[in-house]
Parts: structure tokens; sequence; C-alpha cells
């Protein structure tokens, strides 16, 4: 079983629910405008990739790299023919790559669920050329938390720590941006989703952090939304 590897019971943490498992489209993964659908598939597809791990699914070591392989070479092709610069598709090739040799260590799922996690997170280099306008930070807000979450299961505090002070940074930089597009209502939740995030780490409590990291991936989707 894939996910005897890992010391913190999903059900405890109250992951499942927070994830939505069992959808057809991840749920902190938004349709982002302006992108071209192949693009949007590929996101799509590493987010449930992620989740598929986070809630002990075996078979998705198989399939799930290949299916983001396929993705990846039409969301290259379209990528490469509407000019984009070839640094922000090979930071995107770089990502589906890892992910593929991840699956090699198939007893190691929060391995496996950071690389899924990094193939989403690299494809803001691609939405930045296609959404000149959007802040560039915009995208990894939903990557960070992710990330967070990871740290809560693994037990990494130092991690968490740095990935929280850098999630505070990002926020920042949207931060107004969200503010002047009407979204008063998300800015008010993030604010108090990256404070709780903090609060979580310095009491060294690790199932709070990941269902507040959880919340924040949602989060992150409505601030999508606005922007």
């Amino acid at each position: 079983m894939l996910w005897r590897a890992t010391s913190l019971p999903i059900a405890v943490l109250g992951l499942l629910g927070a994830f939505g498992c069992g959808t057809t489209q991840p749920t902190g993964t938004t349709v982002l405008r302006g992108m071209p659908a192949p693009l949007q598939e590929l996101r799509v597809e590493a987010g449930l990739v992620y989740e598929r791990l986070v809630a002990g699914d075996d078979e998705v070591a198989f399939t799930g790299p290949a299916r983001v392989e396929e993705l990846w070479r039409e969301a290259r092709g379209r990528a490469e023919r509407d000019g984009a610069p070839a640094s922000a598709v090979g930071v995107v090739a770089s990502a589906v790559t890892a992910l593929r040799w991840s699956a090699t260590g198939r007893d190691d799922p929060l391995a496996m669920a950071r690389a899924a996690n990094e193939v989403t997170g690299a494809t803001a280099t691609l939405v930045a050329f296609y959404r000149s306008g959007l802040p560039p930070d915009t995208l990894h807000l939903d990557y960070l938390q992710r990330e967070l979450a990871l740290d809560g299961l693994a037990g990494d505090l130092a991690s968490a720590a740095a990935h929280a002070r850098e999630l505070e940074a990002a926020w920042l930089a949207v931060r107004a941006h969200v503010l002047a597009a009407g979204g008063r209502q998300q800015t008010d939740a993030f604010d108090a989703s990256v404070g709780a995030v903090k609060d979580a780490i310095v009491a060294r409590d690790l199932g709070r952090l990941v269902r507040i990291a959880n919340r924040g991936v949602m989060l992150a989707t409505s601030i999508h939304g606005v922007l």
C-alpha cells in the first residue's frame, strides 16, 4: 500500500474532506481567463495527481505522470507556437520530468505529491506569458498552501516555517491587486489564513496546519476568480 510510508493518518487530519477527493477537477484549481485549453488541462491533471496521492491512491503512481506528460506535449506545442519564452517552457518541462522520476520511488507518496504540485507551480511562468497583467505571485498562493499541507503531513516544521514566509511575501505582492479588483471579502479571508498558518506553526500543531492550508487552497482559488 503506497500510503504506508506516511506517519500521519489522513482520516485524523480531515484532509479528504477538505480536498473534496473524488471530484473530476481538483478543488484548488480554477479556470483562468485567457489561458489556452491545453495548459488549463495540464494544471488540472497535475492537481488531480496531487489529490489522489494525498488520498492514498496507489494507482496514480502508475497512471498519473504518464497522463501529465501526454498533456504537457500538447500544451508545450501550443506554447511554442504562440511564442512563449523558451525559459518558461523549460521550467514546466523540468517539473514534468521530475514528476515522472518521482514515480520510481512509489514508497514516498509525499515526495511524489510535491513533484505534482511543482508542475502546477511551474506553470506560473507560462501563465505570466498569456496573462501579462496578472500579478506573478497570484499562482504561488495555492502552490504554497499545498506545500504547507505537505509539510504538516511530513512533520517538517522547519520547511513549514520557510513556506509560511514565502506565502506571506507572495500574498503581500498580490493583496493590493485583489483589493483593487473588488475582492475585499477574499482579502480579509486570506489575511486571516496567513495569520492562522503562522499561529499553527508557532504552536507546533501539525493537524491544524494541514486543515488551515487546505482551506487556504480554496481561498487562493477564489482569488484567481477575482483577478
